[in-house]
C-alpha cells in the first residue's frame, strides 16, 4: 500500500504515513461481477465466486452513493445479456443490498480484529446481555458480578491497546480470563437461596432438597398430637423428608434450669394455619409449617470484681470473657461490675492480660439460676491471680433454706446475743450456745464470740445455702470465775444439793444403760458424726433403736466429750453408755452421755485418785519458746507471729506438723504416752498458699487428752498448736 500524499510504502492497516505523517485512508476494492466492495486481499468475491485478480484497488475513499452508481453501471451492462424483471426484482435488489452491506461491514469489522479483541468483543456482548438479564431480574448479586466483569474487560482491553501501561504484559490475558470466569458465578447465582427457606426475626433457617417450590401434594409424618412433647429437631428433619419445604422453628424461651427434661420439646406445631392435622391429611409442599419449642429462659449473671493494683511491676490492664467471649475491658486497678443474661449452663469466666492471652487466670460458674458473684484479682507477670470472694447462686434456694449474706468468720468478736438474733432473723430455728470460760485478765468482752459453726462447718462464706433447721453453735467467752464447775469447798455441798435437786425434778423419756450401735464420722462435715443407740435384752436381742436426727458434734452430749469434738476412749461401737435423753419424732433430744458406772466410769466414788499431769512442751524446746498461753483453763495456746523463731515444715507419721511439734510428739512417745492423730485435712484455695488441719488424741493408762495443729504456709509458716485440758 502506498501513501497517496508521498508516495511511500506502506504496512497494511497502518492509519498515518510515517513519512509524511498524512490520514491514510481506507483503501476498497469492488468485484468486477456483482459490484460487491470485498476485502483489499481477497482473491475471490465471497457474494458471486468471481476472479478478482485483474481488479483494480480504489485507494480513494468511495462513497455509497459511488458504490451504488457503479453496481448500477454492471447491472446495465449485464442487462443485455440477462432478462429483467422491472418491479420484483428492485424491491429484491433493495433488501439484499442493505442487509449485505450490513453483514459485509460487520464481516470486515471481525476481520480486521486480533484474536484478543476478538475474545474482548465476544465476552463484552455477553456479559451486556448478562446486565440486561439482572436488571430485568432484580438479582442485585448478578448486576454486581457483570459491573464487575465490565470493569475487568475495560482494563485489559486499555492495556492491550497501550493507553495504559500494565506492570506485566501477560496482566492483560489474566484479567480477561478472571472477566470470562465470573460469567459462571454470574450465571450461578440465580440458584443461590434456592435451596434453604428464609426465616424470620429469632428462627432458623432449615434447609430443603427442593430448589423450586411448586405445588406438590404431600402428607405430614405425624399428626399434631403425636409432636407435642417430642425435640423439635427430629420432627424438623421428618418433615423435611416429607417434602416440606417452608419450614419455621422458634424458641420459647420459658423453662427454668429444674425443667431440664423438657428442653427442645414440642410445644405447638401448625402446618398452613392448621394445628389439628392428621398423618395422611393433604397439603401443599410449600404450606408453612411453623414449630414452636421450649428453651431455657434467661438468667441474670452479675459479677463484681475488685482489681488490686501493683505499685510499680506488673500495671497492665484485663480483659474479661465468658466461655472465650469478650465482656469487658478494666483498666489496672480498676474496679468494676458487669452484669450478663445467659442461658443456664457451666461458663469459664477468664482474666487476659490485653495483647497476651496466655497471661491469664479463671474460675468456673455453675450458673442454674440467677448468679451475684465478686472475685478479686490482681495482676502478676505470668498470670492473673483470681479468687473468688463469694458466689451467691439466688436461682438454687428452695423453700426452707436460707443463704448466708455474710461469711461466719465475721461474727468473731461480736456479742453473741447479737449473733443469735442476726442468725434468727434469717430464719434459722435451731441455735444452740456453749460457753467458754477463758476470760481471766479482763482483756476479752464477755459475751464475745469466739467461733459460729453450722453443721460443724465454721468456715462457711457468703453465698452458702443451708437448710433453715440446720444446727448452729455460738461459742462465746465468759469470766473463768463464772464456771459453775469451778465450785469451791465452802459452796460445793450447797451447790451439790441444788444439782441433786435440779437433776431430781428434770425427767427424761431416756434414762438407761445403752449399748452404741453406730459411730461414723460424717462424710462431709468432718468434725460430725452420724451415732445410734440400741436398748438390749439379757438373751442380745434389739428391743429399741436409738439415734439423732442428723449427723451431731458429740460436744453436744455433755461434758465427757472434749470442746473440739472428739470421742473419749470409753464410747466405741459396743460400748454400753449411760443414755439420758427426750425422744420426739426427728431423734434424740436434750442427751446426756456418760461412761457405765462401774471400775472404770468417771462418775463412780470409788475414782478419787488423782490423775496423771499433762505432758506441755518443755520450755528450753522450740515449741516452748513459741509458748503463748491465753491464760486458760481449759486450753492452752501455743503460736508464732511468723518472724522469730520461724518454724519449718516436716511430716510425722503421715500428718504435716512443724519442727517444734514434731519434736513435743516424739518426747510423748517416749514417756508412754500413744499419740493418735484422728483426723486430718488440707487445702490450697490459691496458688502458693495452704492450710493443714490435724487433729490428735493422747492417751496412756490413766489419762486422755486431745490436741489440735493448724498451719498455714505461705511466705512462712504460721500456725495454732491447742492443747485441750478436758
Amino acid at each position: 500500500m502506498k501513501c497517496q500524499n508521498c508516495g511511500a510504502d506502506l504496512d497494511d492497516g497502518v492509519l498515518f504515513c510515517r513519512e509524511c505523517g498524512a490520514k491514510v485512508e481506507m483503501q476498497k476494492k469492488y468485484c468486477r461481477e456483482c459490484g460487491k466492495e470485498v476485502p483489499v486481499d481477497a482473491r475471490f468475491c465471497s457474494y458471486c465466486g468471481a476472479d478478482l485478480g485483474a481488479i483494480p484497488v480504489l485507494d480513494q475513499p468511495v462513497s455509497d452513493e459511488e458504490a451504488e452508481t457503479h453496481t448500477s453501471g454492471n447491472e446495465e451492462n449485464s442487462a443485455h445479456t440477462q432478462p429483467s424483471h422491472p418491479s420484483n426484482d428492485a424491491e429484491h435488489n433493495t433488501a439484499v443490498t442493505f442487509w449485505e452491506k450490513i453483514t459485509m461491514k460487520l464481516r470486515t469489522f471481525w476481520n480486521g480484529l486480533d484474536n484478543f479483541s476478538k475474545v474482548f468483543t465476544i465476552a463484552f456482548a455477553i456479559v451486556v446481555l448478562l446486565l440486561l438479564i439482572a436488571f430485568a431480574s432484580h438479582n442485585a448479586v448478578a448486576v454486581f458480578f457483570s459491573f464487575l466483569q465490565i470493569a475487568d474487560l475495560v482494563i485489559s482491553m486499555l492495556w492491550h491497546k497501550g493507553i495504559l501501561n500494565p506492570p506485566q504484559e501477560w496482566l492483560k490475558y489474566i484479567t480477561l480470563a478472571i472477566a470470562v470466569l465470573f460469567t459462571v458465578l454470574n450465571i450461578t447465582s440465580y440458584s443461590w437461596g434456592k435451596n434453604k427457606v428464609v426465616e424470620g426475626p429469632n428462627k432458623s433457617a432449615v434447609p430443603t432438597s427442593e430448589t423450586n417450590i411448586t405445588n406438590t401434594i404431600v402428607s405430614p409424618p405425624y399428626n399434631a398430637a403425636d409432636c407435642l412433647g417430642q425435640n423439635y429437631d427430629t420432627v424438623k428433619n421428618d418433615f423435611i423428608s416429607a417434602g416440606f419445604t417452608e419450614i419455621y422453628t422458634d424458641a420459647v424461651e420459658d423453662l427454668s434450669y429444674s425443667e431440664s427434661d423438657r428442653i427442645d420439646t414440642i410445644e405447638s406445631i401448625s402446618i398452613g394455619g392448621n394445628n389439628s392435622f392428621t398423618d395422611g391429611e393433604q397439603f401443599s409442599k410449600s404450606d408453612r409449617v411453623e414449630i414452636s419449642y421450649h428453651a431455657y429462659k434467661k438468667v441474670s449473671v452479675s459479677i463484681d470484681v475488685d482489681f488490686l493494683s501493683n505499685l510499680f511491676f506488673d500495671k497492665y490492664g484485663v480483659i474479661l470473657c465468658l466461655n472465650g467471649e469478650k465482656i469487658g475491658e478494666l483498666a489496672h486497678g480498676e474496679d468494676k461490675s458487669f452484669s450478663l443474661e445467659v442461658s443456664p449452663g457451666t461458663y469459664t469466666l477468664a482474666f487476659q492480660k490485653k495483647d497476651d492471652n496466655s497471661c491469664a487466670g479463671s474460675i468456673e460458674l455453675d450458673v442454674k439460676g440467677d448468679v451475684n458473684a465478686s472475685v478479686q484479682i490482681s495482676c502478676q507477670s505470668d498470670s492473673v491471680r483470681v479468687t473468688t470472694l463469694y458466689i451467691e447462686k439466688l436461682g438454687e434456694i428452695h423453700d426452707g433454706e436460707i443463704m448466708m449474706p455474710q461469711a461466719l468468720s465475721s461474727f468473731k468478736y461480736k456479742n453473741y446475743l447479737d449473733v443469735q438474733n442476726t442468725l434468727e432473723n434469717l430464719g434459722f430455728t435451731n441455735i444452740s450456745t456453749e460457753i467458754l470460760y477463758d476470760i481471766y485478765w479482763g482483756w476479752t468482752d464477755e459475751g464475745e464470740v469466739e467461733s459460729v459453726s453450722i453443721n460443724g462447718n465454721a468456715d462457711c462464706v457468703r453465698g452458702d445455702i443451708f437448710s433453715a433447721d440446720s444446727p448452729i453453735i455460738i461459742t462465746y467467752h465468759m469470766k473463768e470465775e463464772n464456771d459453775p464447775s469451778r465450785a469451791t469447798a465452802a459452796t460445793e455441798p450447797s451447790v451439790t444439793a441444788e444439782s441433786a435437786d435440779s437433776t431430781a425434778s428434770k425427767t427424761y423419756s431416756i434414762d438407761k444403760d445403752l449399748v452404741v450401735t453406730k459411730c461414723e464420722r460424717d462424710a462431709k462435715y468432718t468434725t460430725m458424726y452420724n451415732i445410734a443407740f440400741a436398748e438390749i435384752d439379757s438373751n442380745g436381742n434389739h428391743i429399741r433403736e436409738y439415734s439423732f436426727g442428723h449427723c451431731i458434734n458429740p460436744r453436744t452430749m455433755g461434758k465427757q466429750f472434749n470442746a473440739i469434738g472428739d470421742l473419749p476412749s470409753w464410747f466405741y461401737v459396743g460400748a454400753t453408755v449411760h443414755v439420758k435423753a427426750n425422744y420426739s419424732y426427728d431423734g434424740l433430744k436434750d442427751t446426756t452421755v456418760t461412761e457405765t458406772v462401774g471400775t472404770n466410769s468417771v462418775e463412780s466414788e470409788a475414782s478419787t485418785e488423782p490423775k496423771s499431769t499433762i505432758v506441755l512442751p518443755e520450755s528450753s524446746s522450740k515449741l516452748g519458746k513459741d509458748y503463748d498461753s491465753k491464760s486458760s483453763s481449759t486450753v492452752y495456746y501455743i503460736n508464732v507471729d511468723g518472724v522469730k523463731n520461724k518454724p519449718l515444715l516436716q511430716q510425722w507419721n503421715g500428718a504435716t506438723v512443724t519442727d517444734g511439734v514434731a519434736e513435743y510428739l516424739e518426747l510423748l512417745n517416749s514417756k508412754g504416752f500413744n499419740v493418735r492423730i484422728t483426723n486430718q485435712s488440707s487445702n490450697t484455695p490459691y496458688a502458693g498458699f495452704t492450710y493443714y488441719e490435724t487433729y490428735f488424741e493422747v492417751s496412756d493408762s490413766e489419762l486422755t487428752w486431745t490436741m489440735y495443729l493448724n498451719i498455714q504456709s505461705e511466705n512462712y509458716v504460721e500456725y495454732e498448736f491447742d492443747i485441750n485440758l478436758g
